[in-house]
């Protein structure tokens, strides 16, 4: 979503999650066999965006209220553009 970009994006959706699909397709996809050793540190240190409260970003209330008033915004114009 261009609202969030690539970090805050797998941050929402969690970065337990993006690692397990990143591990799974990405053999399949490109040379690398694994998610980057980044996120895996972040995962290991259960640092798995919003749900916990820190991840690429850190979420607190005001950043998370904010990141979802954005995206939610940016649905609507996307869905309004459809009518």
């Amino acid at each position: 979503m261009s609202v969030t970009g690539p970090f805050a994006s797998a941050d929402m959706g969690g970065l337990d999650v993006f690692a397990s699909v990143s591990d799974y397709l990405f053999g399949n996809l490109c040379k690398a066999e694994s998610s980057l050793p980044t996120l895996k540190n972040l995962v290991e240190n259960n640092n798995l965006g919003s749900k916990t409260g820190k991840g690429y970003y850190t979420w607190d209330l005001s950043f998370s209220e904010q990141m979802n008033n954005r995206r939610e915004m940016e649905l609507i114009r996307f869905l309004k553009q459809y009518d």
